[in-house]
């Protein structure tokens, strides 16, 4: 799936509709293919206030507002709506009972070029003496089974999957699951259409510390009710049976979230916590679950609401927004309006980093270094070693372990953010809302700066606290505020803080497969424009959408 779509979008809570409809003219033989066309509807749900609220949708072109699942093929989230696309190389699991026999199918679907709410894919009907078949489909999790006779247990998702701070990574793990159902199908003329349900929700938290100083190495955070809530914990190996329609396992009475790494959410910053759960549908409007308390676990003990959320009702289908904030001392449920920023601020939602930005002509920057760490690896690790020419990687300068809150706790970190090798810089770094700018930005922020040969000394810090002294010139008037964090080399080494600040580009030199970059030297008034590598390791400031 293509980065930062998901079709779900979340608000609190959100319904969503969608269904399959098979075209097929010709009766098939045993052995031969079907194509069969997914429609979307084009359906956009929103909803206003926090989490004590009911669905509010908006009816598809067809004037249906009924309790249909949407296919989760691609979640964009935008604010408070939902677009629904499918995503070209989704896969879904068939599975074809016939004649007493099973069979598993794993086809990919094909999005159509005009209408990305519409799609084929392909089915092959089994050989066999057989008068009508029945058909099974899963999206997401992790597949079928593939054990003879067992092909009808579809796989829920580990925790590793579906829990994060981010909607990205929720997205790209498949956590989502979706399913349909089809029976006594006739052989000789298997016209059908198949609605696809929702087998659970999404949640999110978000968390945001109102006190004075940081929540440090949080890891953790847990729902937990006095009598079971009717969903099932993601705890890995327990499955779903498509043909009676039970979960294994048992449900419990806690879900638990975690972040994309240990975070350390500042003053002001904002963490959220993204998880999916197989959750009961209920009758009616849902199913009944007790009141929670949330527990989250900062470095020093976990802290623990002391009002619960009240009781309601919930179902499948839906996103579920819960707020809280803490002092330092005492988490307390909240509402939406409790998670504002201050103007001129960035809160990054992934880790609970909060950075100033700046206004430079037409563009909005970062103004500090980006800090966004959900992996760490020592400087004799890259991209340039074989079998890992594409992979992310994030340095910190100075460190050479694997540990991110040891990597966090470090003055470099906390003064110079991370070094992105340009994979990671381009395709993962950034949050949502914010990219990786192109030179032709950077070309732009130093031609409003009076050109490269003295833009260099209106963007750096002044004084010599990170400049080498005397630091000459350095103005910073520009407000983007350049700190010299140094660089990784390919040939695994850290080199040049304290000197010289290098940022990456995402835009690439043709036909060399190296990028534009911009460094900043603490011995001249410039900054230069020059071309290298992607495997090695420079810092990062995202420019907003």
């Amino acid at each position: 799936m293509k980065k930062k779509h998901l079709l779900f979008a979340f608000i609190f809570p959100v319904l969503l509709t969608g269904c399959i409809y098979d075209c097929i003219t010709d009766p098939p033989q045993s052995g031969t293919t079907i194509t069969i066309t997914a429609d979307l509807p084009g359906n956009t749900a929103s909803t206003s206030g926090n989490v004590a609220g009911t669905p509010n949708i908006t009816a598809s072109p067809s004037g249906n507002n009924t309790d249909v699942p949407n296919t989760r093929i691609a979640l964009t989230q935008d604010d408070l709506d939902v677009d629904l696309t499918w995503e070209t190389g989704d896969q879904l699991y068939l599975c074809v009972v016939y004649g007493g026999a099973k069979q598993k199918q794993t086809v990919i679907v094909t999005v159509d070029d005009e209408n990305s709410k519409r799609a084929t894919f392909s089915i092959t009907l089994p050989e066999g003496d057989y008068t009508t078949f029945d058909l099974y489909g899963v999206y997401g999790g992790g597949g079928l089974f593939a054990t003879e006779g067992e092909e009808h247990l579809a796989l829920l998702p580990t925790a590793a999957q579906s829990v994060s701070s981010s909607l990205d990574a929720i997205q790209e793990s498949k956590a989502v699951m979706l399913k349909f159902a089809k029976t006594g199908i006739s052989k000789a003329s298997p016209n059908l259409s198949v609605n696809f349900e929702h087998m659970g929700s999404l949640f999110r938290i978000l968390f945001k510390n109102t006190g004075g100083s940081t929540l440090n190495n949080i890891t953790a955070a847990q729902l937990a009710a006095v009598s079971d809530i009717p969903a099932y914990p993601n705890a890995g190996g327990a499955t779903y049976n498509l043909i009676d329609g039970t979960f294994s396992g048992s449900q419990g009475t806690s879900l638990s979230f975690a972040p994309i790494s240990s975070s350390n959410v500042v003053s002001g910053g904002i963490l959220a916590f993204w998880a999916w759960f197989p959750v009961d549908k209920g009758g009616g409007t849902g199913a009944d679950w007790p009141a929670l308390n949330l527990t989250v676990n900062p470095q020093g003990g976990d802290h623990t609401t002391g009002s619960s959320k009240a009781a309601r009702k919930t179902t499948t289908g839906k996103a579920y927004y819960l707020y809280a904030t803490d002092n330092g001392t005492t988490l307390s449920f909240a509402a939406s309006g409790d998670m504002t920023i201050a103007e001129g601020k960035l809160a990054d939602t992934r880790d609970g980093n909060l950075y100033n930005t700046v206004t430079i002509d037409t563009q909005i920057w970062m103004a500090e270094n980006l800090k966004y760490l959900p992996a760490v690896v020592g400087q004799r690790t890259g991209s340039e070693d074989a079998g890992h020419e594409t992979t992310h990687y994030y340095y910190v300068y100075g460190y050479n372990d694997t540990d991110v809150a040891t990597a966090k706790a470090s003055a470099n970190y906390q003064t110079y953010g991370v070094l992105y090798n340009n994979w990671a810089a381009t395709e993962s770094a950034c949050p949502s809302g914010w990219h990786l700018p192109f030179d032709m930005e950077w070309t732009q922020l130093t031609n409003y700066l009076e050109g490269e040969g003295v833009a260099g000394d209106k963007m750096k810090e002044t004084g010599t606290t990170h400049w080498p002294s005397p630091n000459t010139g350095a103005t910073n008037e520009s407000g983007f505020t350049a700190l010299p964090g140094g660089f990784r080399g390919i040939e695994g080494i850290f080199d040049s803080i304290g000197d010289l600040g290098y940022w990456w580009s995402s835009s690439q030199r043709y036909p060399s497969n190296t990028v534009w970059y911009r460094e900043l030297y603490y011995y001249g008034s410039g900054i230069d424009r020059y071309y290298i590598d992607k495997d090695y390791g420079f810092s990062v400031r995202c420019v907003r959408d």
